[in-house]
C-alpha cells in the first residue's frame, strides 16, 4: 500500500514518484494498492477502484483527510491489512501515522522522503518523526541530497537510509563538477543553478 495525499490529478515531484513506484511494483508481481485523498470531480468512496492509469485507488475524503489524516488512513486499511502487507508512506507525517498503528498492530512501513519535507523545526513532531523513521523498514531517500539532509537532521542516529533516484537515469546525465562549458554554452552567470 502506497499512503499518500499527492496523487493524480496532482501535479508534482511526489505524485509522479507514487505513480512509478507503484507501477515498477505491479511488474513485479506485487499487489499494490494507493490510498489518497480525493478531489473535486473525484468522489470519496470506501471501495476501491482502478484509475485511469490501470492501478487500484482508495480514496479517501478530502475534509477529514485534512483535519485528521491519521484517523481516517487507519479506519480505511484496517481491514486490509495482514502480515505481508508493507506500506510506503510517502511523507514523514504518514510515517508517524503508520508509526501509531504499528504500536497496537505489527505492521512492516517504509518511509520515502522527497527533500526538505524531511526538515521539522518544531521539537516535539522531529522527536515523532525519528521515532517514525526508526521504527520503519527503511527510509527512501530520492537523492543522496535528500539522504544528507536526513542525515544532518538526525545526526548520530542510526537510520537505514537507502537512495532510490527516481525519473533520471544516472547512467546518462552524470553528476558535473565543472559547470563552466555548460554556463559558457547557454549563456548563464557564473555559479547560476538551476
Amino acid at each position: 500500500m502506497i499512503i499518500t495525499q499527492d496523487y493524480f490529478p496532482d501535479i508534482g515531484g511526489i505524485t509522479t514518484y507514487c505513480y512509478e513506484l507503484a507501477k515498477n511494483f505491479e511488474q513485479l508481481g506485487l499487489d499494490v494498492l494507493i490510498i489518497t485523498k480525493s478531489f473535486d470531480g473525484y468522489k470519496f468512496n470506501i471501495q476501491i477502484q482502478k484509475d485511469e492509469y490501470g492501478l487500484k485507488v482508495l480514496r479517501l475524503e478530502h475534509s477529514k483527510w485534512k483535519n485528521k489524516p491519521n484517523t481516517l488512513v487507519y479506519k480505511a486499511i484496517k481491514p486490509l491489512i495482514n502480515d505481508s502487507t508493507l506500506f510506503l508512506s510517502a511523507n514523514w507525517k504518514m510515517a508517524v501515522a503508520c508509526y501509531f498503528h504499528s504500536i497496537f498492530r505489527k505492521i512492516n512501513y517504509i518511509t520515502a522522503v522527497h527533500g526538505f519535507d524531511a526538515i521539522e523545526g518544531r521539537k516535539f513532531n522531529k522527536f515523532l518523526q525519528f521515532k517514525a523513521f526508526k521504527n520503519g523498514s527503511k527510509i527512501i531517500a530520492v537523492s543522496q541530497f535528500t539522504k544528507n539532509l536526513l542525515q544532518s537532521q538526525f545526526p548520530n542516529k542510526s537510520l537505514n537510509i537507502e537512495v532510490v533516484n527516481g525519473g533520471v537515469d544516472l547512467e546518462k546525465y552524470k553528476f558535473v563538477e565543472d559547470y563552466s562549458a555548460v554556463e559558457t554554452k547557454y549563456s548563464l552567470d557564473a555559479g547560476f543553478r538551476i
